[in-house]
Order: structure tokens, then sequence, then C-alpha cells
């Protein structure tokens, strides 16, 4: 009878060495709102640097917003979530790939206004304000989805 239970002890002494894999959705929304908040800021100095018509710290912003998004995007996945976490995963991921891409056009517009080019201005800001209306819809999607879990 010992000798069971002895056994059943050495299996229970194993499965508590083994790591348990527990999702991090907590951790994920806490870091969603971080670079929520930092994306946002940027989209702000970047409104403020076109309303004062300063083309470089628009370039300078839309610089920023490329890089960090590019940044959000090789960490979005180090997180190990849900089901519908993982959803809301794949929400971001789509915005983010439209910020890179919104900022990418929207630093050669600002360089293009720079330059006084503004054939290539007009252009570059149009695909700018395309991609900022897909990224606008991937994060009232992600928005919708956090609200219904």
């Amino acid at each position: 009878m010992l000798l069971g239970l002895t056994g059943c002890i050495e299996q229970a002494d194993e499965k508590k060495d083994t790591p348990l894999l527990l999702y991090e959705d907590a951790e994920f929304l806490d870091w969603l709102d971080d670079c929520n908040s930092i994306m946002l800021s940027y989209a702000d100095y970047s409104l403020d640097a076109i309303e004062s018509e300063n083309w470089y710290s628009y370039s300078y912003w839309s610089e920023r917003t490329q890089d960090r998004a590019n940044k959000y995007l090789d960490e979005v996945d180090g997180f190990y979530l849900s089901y519908n976490y993982d959803r809301i995963r794949d929400e971001y991921k789509s915005y983010l790939l439209d910020q890179e891409r919104a900022g990418y056009y929207s630093y050669l517009a600002a360089e293009a206004m720079i330059d006084f080019d503004y054939s290539s201005a007009i252009t570059y800001l149009e695909f700018a304000t395309d991609y900022t209306e897909k990224a606008t819809a991937h994060i009232i999607r992600c928005t919708d989805m956090i609200e219904d879990l």
C-alpha cells in the first residue's frame, strides 16, 4: 500500500516541475492599452504638424509611427492568449500593419512637401489616408471585440 502512495507522490512531484501554461490575456490588454496610448499621441503630434504646416515635424512623427508600429508588430506575438483574445490580437496586428503603411506614406508625403513636390505629396497623402482609414476600422473592430468579452 505504501509503495502505491510513493508512486503517486513521485508523479505529483514530476507534474509540479512541469511548467503550467497560463493565458496572458490580462497582460496583453495592458500592453495593448500602452501601445494605443503611444500610437494616439503620435497621431496627435502628426495632426498638429499638418495643421501648422510643419513638414519637418510631420516627417519626424510619421517616421516614429512607422518605427513604433514595427516594434509592436515584433512584440504582439509574444503573448500566449485564449481564443477570444487571439482574435483581438489578429485584428490589432492588422491595425499595426496599416499604421506602419500610413506612417510610411505620410513620411514620403512630408518629404515631398519639403522638396516642393506637391504632386507626389498629394499622391502619398492619398495612400496615407487610405491606410489610416483602414487602421481606424481595425481599431474600432478591436475595441468592439474587447467590449464584447
